[in-house]
Order: C-alpha cells, then sequence, then structure tokens
C-alpha cells in the first residue's frame, strides 16, 4: 500500500508541472496580445501611455478573476447555496494594480521583443 502511494505520488509530479507550464504559457501569451493590443493604439515601450495601457489590460484580467471568485465564494455556485460563505469571508473590495509600482521591462530570455509588465514589491526610492 505505501508503494502504491508513493507511485501515485510521483506520478502526479510531472503533472504539477504541466499545469506550471500551461499558466507560464498562458502569461506570455497574454502580455504579447496586450503588447500588440497597445502598438495598435500606437503607444509603444517606454512610453509612460505604453504602461498606462498594459496596467490596465492587466488590471481588467485581475478585475474578472476577482468577480468570479466573489461570485463562486458567495454562491458557492448554483447547485449547492445551502453552503455559501457569508459575504465578510472574501475579499469585498477590488485593488487594483499600484500605479506607482507597475513596471514594464524587455525580457531578455524571449529574443528582446518580448515586453514583461508587473507590480514591483516596492515603489521606486521608497
Amino acid at each position: 500500500m505505501k508503494q502504491l502511494c508513493m507511485l501515485i505520488a510521483i506520478a502526479a509530479l510531472p503533472g504539477c508541472g504541466t499545469l506550471a507550464d500551461r499558466a507560464h504559457r498562458r502569461e506570455v501569451s497574454d502580455a504579447r496580445a496586450d503588447d500588440a493590443y497597445c502598438v495598435q493604439r500606437d503607444l509603444h515601450y517606454p512610453d509612460a501611455d505604453y504602461v498606462v495601457c498594459r496596467r490596465n489590460l492587466q488590471d481588467g484580467r485581475l478585475y474578472q478573476i476577482w468577480q468570479n471568485e466573489r461570485m463562486m465564494e458567495t454562491n458557492n455556485g448554483p447547485w449547492n447555496p445551502a453552503t455559501a460563505k457569508p459575504a465578510n469571508t472574501i475579499m469585498d473590495e477590488f485593488h487594483p494594480l499600484d500605479a506607482d509600482r507597475f513596471r514594464c521591462e524587455i525580457d531578455s530570455d524571449y529574443g528582446g521583443d518580448f515586453v514583461a509588465c508587473h507590480e514591483t514589491q516596492a515603489p521606486p526610492n521608497g
């Protein structure tokens, strides 16, 4: 039995890597689509308006995720409303990305043509 459990655990490990790879590919795909969207509007890195455009697109995705999670937590799905969590157990407010901590930079891992954007841990000079 112990060997069976170990075999199942080892067999599941590649699946974790696959999920992480899939998530990373999705992030890269989203970033490339965001870049194309902003460039179509004649915004180019490193202009400040380009960074605002990218931040707004990421905020939109994060807001949609927050809405979906909030709906699932308050409703717990339409199939079982009796097990719904009280409203005070979820994040009541959406917190958009902080403009002072949001940065874009060329990521050389993708041949120098990929602009990665993310929120940093601390604002510059702070």
